[in-house]
């Protein structure tokens, strides 16, 4: 029983962000950089500065910036073929 329990506490774990390969924030820079590096006013360091070492908090928000920045992207029909986060959903 206790071996359950600790697997499924271990499994539940495993499925937060910290289990991730990058973290959202590092997705949102990815794309950022990737899709809008180029785009007046945009520093990708400042950005990358900015979201270094993000706490929960700030990567739930990085995950909802992301989602938020891809629909603006489509809508205004701007298409990003040079990024690996420009495909993540």
């Amino acid at each position: 029983m206790k071996r359950t329990v600790w697997a499924a506490l271990l499994l539940t774990m495993c499925m937060s962000p910290a289990c991730e390969d990058e973290n959202p924030c590092d997705r949102y820079i990815d794309y950022m950089c990737d899709c809008h590096g180029a785009d007046e006013g945009f520093d990708c360091q400042e950005i990358s500065d900015s979201f270094a070492d993000a706490d929960n908090d700030v990567q739930d928000s990085c995950a909802l910036e992301l989602s938020a920045q891809k629909d603006v992207d489509e809508e205004e029909d701007n298409t990003c073929t040079n990024s690996v986060a420009a495909t993540a959903r």
